[in-house]
Formats: structure tokens, C-alpha cells, sequence
């Protein structure tokens, strides 16, 4: 995975927690896990469930508390097309075959192809000029970049954790 996102890299939580964050976490291993926030209220579409409206300020808490290493992206409010309370109270009552944590984040953005890795899509972002900043919590010594990986990696892990229930 590419790390130009390392040149604008902020080490700390000084961020505007009402803005559209685009939150990775686990990011020193494969597959991070994604979710999304805007006013203080994030959203995740997980396997064994969902995350609607759970308070920032309790996400940052469980981060801090266990260590969680963690992006955060900054974007402009422009990105967001669809209510994410609708989208993720609606539609996702967690990842289906086929589908991954960035199924409604992709969707919420207007975007069409459901086959996104984080990768094309901080990509897709960052060329479109839509990154405004980007934090990094407990990232451990030396953190270069999230381990490469492609969208079968992303769906054979989700058909563990699903097995593993």
C-alpha cells in the first residue's frame, strides 16, 4: 500500500471531531478495518453486526484504552453524498458475501465499485484533493504504511471471521 499520506501525517488526536473522519484501524496489520464518522457520530458495518451513532468521544476512549493503532483521514464534507445514519440504519446490518466495512462507506460516498480496497479508495481521495488532514493514534515505532493486501485477501478473512462467529 502506498504511504503518501505519511507527508501530512499529524501524531496526535487534535482533530475536529464533528468533521467527516474516515477511521482504519489495526492499521499495522492486513485488512484494517474501516468505519466513518460526521458530528461526533460514527458508523461501522462489521461481521458480527453494525456501529450507528456510537459517540466519537467513546471510540477514542476504547482506542486509547486498548492501544489501537489507528488513521485517521480528515475529508471534506463534499465527499458525503447519502445520510450515513440512513445508510447504515437502513441497509447494512453487517457485511454480507461479497461485500466489506467499506461496502457503505463507498456507497455513502456515491461511489459505484464495490470491489474497493482502502487502498484505491485513500487513493481515489487523495487524487480528487479530498483529504483535508490525516492523524495517527498508537501507531507503533516506525509504522510505514498498511500492509498491502487485495479485495479476495479482504473476503477469505471475512469468511474466517464469520466461521469463527
Amino acid at each position: 500500500m502506498s504511504n503518501f499520506y505519511l507527508n501530512q501525517l499529524k501524531l496526535n488526536s487534535d482533530f475536529d471531531k464533528s468533521a467527516l473522519l474516515l477511521w482504519v484501524f489495526h492499521v499495522d496489520k492486513k485488512a484494517p478495518h474501516a468505519g466513518i464518522s460526521f458530528n461526533e457520530k460514527y458508523f461501522s458495518s462489521k461481521v458480527n453486526g453494525k456501529d450507528v451513532d456510537f459517540p466519537v468521544d467513546s471510540l477514542i476512549s476504547i482506542i486509547n484504552s486498548k492501544k489501537i493503532a489507528v488513521l485517521i483521514f480528515e475529508l471534506k464534507d463534499i465527499v458525503l453524498k447519502i445520510s450515513l445514519n440512513s445508510m447504515f440504519s437502513e441497509g447494512y446490518t453487517r457485511i454480507q458475501h461479497g461485500d466489506s466495512c467499506l461496502t457503505p462507506i463507498i456507497k455513502a460516498m456515491g461511489k459505484k465499485d464495490q470491489s474497493y480496497i482502502l487502498d484505491d479508495l485513500i487513493h481515489e481521495l487523495n487524487e480528487e484533493q479530498n483529504i483535508i488532514n490525516v492523524f495517527g493514534l498508537n501507531l507503533p515505532e516506525g509504522f510505514q504504511s498498511i500492509p498491502s493486501y487485495d479485495f479476495e485477501f479482504v473476503q477469505k478473512r471475512l469468511a474466517e471471521l464469520r466461521a469463527n462467529g
